[in-house]
Order: C-alpha cells, then sequence, then structure tokens
C-alpha cells in the first residue's frame, strides 16, 4: 500500500512537471494569416503575410486581388522572396505573440526592425478591404449574409 502511494505520488509530480514546463517553453504557431505593421509608422511594402507550411510563406495574399509573391521559410528563421534580378531576404523572431521582422543585409551592425506580424485569428479582417487595399476609390459593396 506504502509503495502504490509513492508510486501515485511521483507520477502525479511528474506529470505536473511535465505540464508546466510544456507551457513554459509553448512556441507560437507560424502558420496562418498575419497583419504587418511598421515599426516607424510609415507605409510598408507588405500588408500582410501567409505561413502556408513550414517551407512555403506568401506576403501580399489576396491585396489588391494580387496572388502574392511566394516565398521560402527556411529553418534558420530566415524567409526569401522573388528571384530573378531581385531577392528579398528577411530574418524573423518570435516575441510574445508578435513576428519582429527585420531585413538581412547581410551586415549585422546596422540591424533594425522593417515591421512587426500580428496573427490574424478566425474573422479578424475585412477580405474586402484588402482586396481593394491598392486601389485610390474607397469602394464598400453590398454584402449578403447567408
Amino acid at each position: 500500500m506504502k509503495k502504490t502511494k509513492i508510486f501515485l505520488i511521483i507520477v502525479l509530480l511528474t506529470g505536473l512537471f511535465y505540464k508546466f514546463n510544456l507551457q513554459k517553453n509553448k512556441t507560437i504557431e507560424l502558420v496562418g494569416h498575419w497583419h504587418l505593421e511598421a515599426e516607424n509608422g510609415e507605409d510598408r511594402f507588405a500588408k500582410t503575410i501567409d505561413f502556408e507550411n513550414d517551407t512555403v510563406v506568401i506576403l501580399n495574399k489576396h491585396i489588391g486581388g494580387y496572388g502574392g509573391l511566394n516565398g521560402w521559410h527556411y529553418s534558420d528563421k530566415l524567409l526569401k522572396f522573388g528571384g530573378e534580378g531581385i531577392m528579398v531576404k528577411l530574418k524573423y523572431s518570435v516575441e510574445k505573440d508578435k513576428i519582429i521582422f527585420i531585413e538581412d543585409s547581410g551586415n549585422e551592425k546596422e540591424v533594425s526592425p522593417l515591421f512587426y506580424g500580428i496573427k490574424c485569428e478566425l474573422d479578424c479582417c475585412d477580405k474586402q478591404s484588402e482586396y481593394f487595399y491598392d486601389t485610390n476609390v474607397e469602394i464598400d459593396l453590398p454584402l449578403e449574409l447567408v
């Protein structure tokens, strides 16, 4: 009986330790739709970023009716966009519920954040305003709710 109690206490303590350790080391899930904001308040070249999976990332998906700029996500927190003639490289770091993006210019001494991303959960953005983002006209189409 005494051995059973000791065994149960050890199992319980191990389970609690494991649970709290997992919560402490919990990382943010990158896959999904993110809204981008400039650190300095200036206009930015990208409004959204979509992490499709572990390797594919898209800038400005569906912004202005455009399919977006496809890129690649590398394991060393590096994103690359473009190809022929022009290549944009971004490094990122995760801080709490935000992603901080910096340009990978190769010079680590001159690093300043370009923008940060905030994850967009279900129904957090207006698809219509994103689609017509690049137009100079305010467009408000009647929408029927089903």
